[in-house]
């Protein structure tokens, strides 16, 4: 796979509704998300501090994410827009909903443990 192929998925993918399951059971949302041709995963982009698609996410409806491209995902995220005092940078997607539509923070969502000192590094590079 290549970020060519990330891109035609994303391109061909339809957009989340807010109808999906997983905004029906954590009671989220979350903004320019796809969904997969059978409708039960979402799709997100990740991307680096430029803004570049550089891998995609398939979120499950409990919020496990597996990733097209699994080889690299360092410093690469999902970010929420919000008030930037200060960017959070959560592990789990699931989380990094939640507490965006709690505090209306903008949040960089980092998808594991690993990837959040890339991204912290990342974020703070950029801003």
């Amino acid at each position: 796979m290549t970020i060519e192929m990330a891109q035609q998925i994303w391109d061909s993918a339809k957009a989340a509704d807010d109808s999906h399951a997983f905004f029906a059971l954590w009671q989220v949302k979350a903004p320019g998300l796809r969904v997969n041709n059978s409708g039960d995963l979402l799709i997100v982009r990740m991307r680096d501090t430029a803004l570049n698609l550089r891998n995609l996410g398939f979120v499950d409806i409990l919020g496990n994410v597996r990733y097209l491209l699994a080889d690299d995902i360092s410093g690469l995220y999902y970010g929420l827009t919000g008030r930037k005092e200060v960017i959070a940078i959560a592990q789990e997607f699931v989380t990094g909903v939640k507490y965006r539509e709690l505090t209306g923070q903008a949040v960089a969502i980092a998808f594991c443990a690993e990837n959040i000192p890339h991204v912290a590094r990342a974020i703070q590079k950029k801003h």
